[in-house]
């Protein structure tokens, strides 16, 4: 069964250093560097459905997270340095699995036909996440 809609992500959420985020250490997270920037995205705060894509920027590389709660799929994306932010969003689901809307044109998030560049990223806890990366930020959905 196919539900497509389309929902705006979210665009450069605010994030929180990792000294003043009072998360356990054992909180589900994604985590992802670019460069020397290292930033961790909370599962939990991915897992309502207006969060489960999230455009972001870290350093000067637009990126695309991505969170299914109900697979459990996480993928994340970049883009082509000139071509500015990734217009990514929420796209609804078919048979149970997650569908992203990328410029109109609807994928299965785990499709191998997204026109985007994989991005290597670390599913983890916070606290090993934390340790890796002192300097890390973090999106906690607040």
């Amino acid at each position: 069964m196919s539900t497509p809609f389309t929902m705006p992500a979210i665009c450069n959420p605010p994030t929180q250093s990792a000294d003043v985020t009072d998360l356990p250490d054992d909180e589900p997270v994604i985590g992802v560097t670019v460069g020397e920037h290292s930033r961790a995205y909370v599962c939990r705060a991915m897992s309502l459905i207006h969060t489960h894509v999230i455009n972001d920027l870290i350093e000067d590389t637009n990126i695309a997270v991505t969170f299914c709660d109900r697979t459990t799929t996480a993928r994340v994306f970049c883009g082509p340095d000139d071509k500015g932010s990734i217009r990514m969003q929420v796209g609804g689901e078919s048979s149970g699995a997650m569908v992203v809307n990328l410029n109109g044109v609807m994928h299965l998030q785990t499709s191998s036909r997204i026109p985007l560049q994989d991005l290597d990223f670390t599913e983890t806890t916070w606290g090993q996440w934390k340790r890796l990366h002192p300097d890390t930020s973090v999106f906690t959905g607040q």
